[in-house]
């Protein structure tokens, strides 16, 4: 009886209370270096980095599925988190020649051998200067066995020029919706938006950050209902905006949307802010991403002083919207 209780008495003061094991235990689904939230803070939305260009995908991805091909990158002489692998995503290859190509080529031969052997030619195995958009997404943060498709949360997606030995190729004008690309179900586009958490803290010298709760996916479209010509700012490389939409023709949400220099989308949000947006109600075609502006405000201030929270930190609004362009098909009932 009296080592049975000595045992008890043991157990209970080696015990540690459940709420501190869940802090120090709870694991994180991918990091942020400090360095590059650093930079994409001061670099804008479509900044330059550069990759060594190591592993393609084997041809152009369909239409349906969402016309690009996937470049497995290692990032030279900087540091983006963890996962590090950093893939680069041309928007549209299934659709559009090269800029410099006059001859009309059927969707086969971009697909199977324009695009692929042109990357091969201009820019595989090389270090290279990549510029596009600089998303953060856990579509395929685990299970990447394709060597074209590690494990990654960083992406430059769409990727709107590459540049190798001075030598561009550039993607700015195939930032555009198509007929047929694909999109999630209007469902889960709404409860992506209204359900998806994130939560932020420094750890290591990283940013660690952990999702949960809602359904998400890629591409998706949205009704742009109100868009107040106030609440859209140019921004390096484009323009940002918070906007009132549907994402299933019934319920209404608030949303930043994205749109890049030198696309339409773009040149019809610059046109909002200079005169509105009128009667019309806009469909967008774009690609969810975790919004780093609102992981930089988590982390800190307004000033610029870094708070680097050791605890778990909501990051209040982590969506946004790259816009692709605009759209005529709606994925609702209309009624």
């Amino acid at each position: 009886m009296i080592i049975r209780y000595v045992l008890a008495v043991l157990l209970v003061g080696l015990a540690v209370p459940s709420f501190m094991l869940a802090q120090d235990e709870s694991p994180y689904d991918f990091k942020i270096s400090k360095s590059f939230l650093t930079r994409l803070a001061d670099e804008g939305i479509q900044p330059v980095v550069s990759l060594s260009l190591d592993h393609r995908t084997k041809k152009v991805h369909v239409l349906s599925a969402d016309c690009e091909i996937h470049i497995a990158s290692t990032p030279q002489g900087w540091e983006p988190g963890d996962p590090d692998s950093v893939v680069v995503e041309p928007p549209n290859l299934c659709k559009f020649p090269p800029v410099d190509n006059k001859t009309k080529v059927s969707e086969t031969a971009l697909r199977e051998s324009v695009w692929p052997k042109l990357l091969d030619a201009r820019v595989m195995g090389k270090t290279c200067e990549v510029q596009g958009f600089p998303r953060v997404f856990t579509e395929h943060a685990s299970g990447g066995e394709d060597p074209a498709n590690p494990n990654h949360v960083f992406e430059i997606h769409p990727a709107t020029s590459i540049t190798c030995g001075g030598k561009k190729l550039n993607f700015t004008s195939f930032v555009t919706a198509i007929q047929g690309m694909r999109a999630i179900k209007p469902e889960t586009a709404a409860s992506c938006v209204e359900n998806r958490k994130l939560e932020v803290r420094f750890a290591g010298g990283d940013y660690e950050l952990r999702e949960s709760g809602g359904q998400c996916g890629n591409f998706a479209i949205v009704e742009i209902g109100y868009l107040n010509p106030a609440w859209i700012h140019q921004i390096k490389g484009g323009h940002s905006a918070i906007a009132k939409v549907s994402l299933d023709g019934a319920s209404r949400a608030t949303l930043k949307i994205y749109t890049l220099s030198g696309s339409k989308a773009d040149a019809w949000l610059a046109s909002v802010k200079q005169s509105g947006l009128g009667k019309r109600r806009r469909l967008m075609h774009g690609m969810f991403s975790y919004d780093y502006f609102e992981i930089l405000r988590a982390v800190r201030k307004p000033d610029g002083q870094w708070i680097d929270p050791a605890d778990w930190t909501p990051v209040k609004f982590p969506l946004a919207l790259v816009l692709f362009g605009e759209t005529k098909t709606v994925p609702w009932k209309e009624p």
